[in-house]
């Protein structure tokens, strides 16, 4: 379990949380990002990361924070969302 982040070429920082394996979270960014047929491909945030010229390989999910089972996985992600802004 672990909260991670995405910079942006723009520096913007985006925040997210996952259970499984953190490459397995980085590759299916990419793949949600760069594959119109993904539901999500859409989505503000993919929008964003090609406004800014990112690639697939520019997608990078690096772990702020690991977390046991004992930890709400959720309030840590907004946690660290309200601390980065």
């Amino acid at each position: 379990m672990s909260v991670y982040i995405i910079k942006a070429p723009d520096h913007r920082i985006y925040v997210g949380s996952t259970n499984r394996p953190i490459r397995k979270r980085q590759t299916e960014h990419q793949s949600e990002c760069f594959n119109p047929e993904r539901a999500s491909y859409h989505s503000p945030l993919y929008t964003h990361f090609r406004k800014c010229g990112m690639k697939p390989e520019d997608i990078k999910c690096e772990v702020i924070v690991k977390c046991d089972a004992t930890i709400n996985l959720r309030a840590m992600e907004a946690k660290w969302i309200r601390h980065i802004g």
